[in-house]
């Protein structure tokens, strides 16, 4: 698993190797490996920026106070449901289980 220190890390490589490029290797230096380095190290800040939103957001969930149902205080909610009588989503070709849209917008 890589940690948000690794990415952040990554993209302060990536950048300095970036700008040092002509330097280290001017015999092979050219301005479109100058900016794939460049947009590598975009990909691994925005890949910690991701990172830190869904913890921020799973952190948020386990700290919610909000009381869970049991079994038997959902499957009445459930049945009421639109969708809760059939198996499968009709939306997603049958691909998707249809309680995980209610139980993905109770968790956001």
């Amino acid at each position: 698993m890589t940690t948000l220190t690794t990415h952040y890390e990554n993209a302060c490589f990536l950048r300095d190797l970036a700008e040092n490029l002509p330097s280290i290797r001017p015999d092979t230096y050219t301005p479109e490996l100058q900016g794939m380095l460049q947009r590598l190290a975009d990909e691994q800040i925005a890949q910690a920026r991701h990172d830190e939103s869904v913890r921020a957001k799973v952190a948020r969930a386990r700290a919610s106070s909000r009381p869970l149902l049991t079994m038997e205080e959902f499957e009445p909610v459930w049945k009421m449901h639109p969708r809760g009588g059939s198996r499968w989503s009709m939306r997603s070709g049958g691909r998707q289980r249809p309680h995980e849209d209610l139980l993905i917008c109770s968790i956001i």
